[in-house]
């Protein structure tokens, strides 16, 4: 079934860098978000840990972190 698959964004874990190495769909029983496995990034030109995320996670996050109401508690 293709509603049975999910896409996974690779990003590098070094703080300076974080950029998006690659995008791999997998099927959700065999979804795995974190890893210790080494992998190459072009941008800091070594092979780094990968951090995985699922796509459009931060995205979502937002959205409904704005949906929420106002809080006044800085105000305090």
């Amino acid at each position: 079934m293709a509603g049975d698959e999910i896409e996974i964004n690779i990003f590098c874990t070094k703080n300076e860098c974080r950029a998006k190495i690659e995008t791999v769909s997998v099927k959700k029983e065999n979804m795995m978000l974190t890893s210790s496995e080494k992998i190459f990034c072009p941008s800091c030109n070594e092979d780094v840990t990968e951090y995985r995320e699922i796509t459009g996670r931060s995205e979502s996050r937002d959205e409904e972190l704005n949906t929420l109401p106002a809080s006044d508690y800085m105000n305090l």
